[in-house]
């Protein structure tokens, strides 16, 4: 976690927002410092038996957080290759369908168990 504040801030202080590959940068380094936040609360909720509820909301939001990391270096990746201004408007919904995908089966998680279970045990 502090290395994702000290990168942030540098970015901040250095860095001034001027292009598009800025803001999806920012965005890799926040998405990834909440996901941080979310993995060490779900941790400690674990190992000082913290409500079932709180520890389900966090592993939820850390695997949210997750593909949203996913989403955002795909981005870059793609808006740095120079991609992003030819494909058409259904190649980026396409695109963005896996992570919408992911993040439908980490929100019904409580229902349907598929991604992850948390018990007594």
């Amino acid at each position: 976690m502090v290395l994702y504040l000290v990168l942030i801030a540098a970015f901040f202080t250095i860095k001034h927002f001027n292009d598009r590959l800025s803001l999806i940068y920012v965005s890799i380094m926040v998405v990834s410092l909440l996901a941080a936040v979310c993995d060490i609360l779900s941790a400690i909720g674990i190992n000082r038996h913290f409500s079932a509820t709180f520890v389900v909301v966090t592993t939820g939001l850390y695997y949210i957080f997750l593909s949203g990391i996913t989403f955002c270096f795909l981005s870059y990746v793609v808006y740095q290759l120079e991609t992003d201004a030819r494909m058409s408007s259904v190649a980026k919904h396409l695109f963005r369908l896996p992570i919408i995908y992911y993040t439908l089966l980490v929100l019904t998680n409580g229902v349907t168990g598929w991604i992850f279970t948390y018990s007594i045990e």
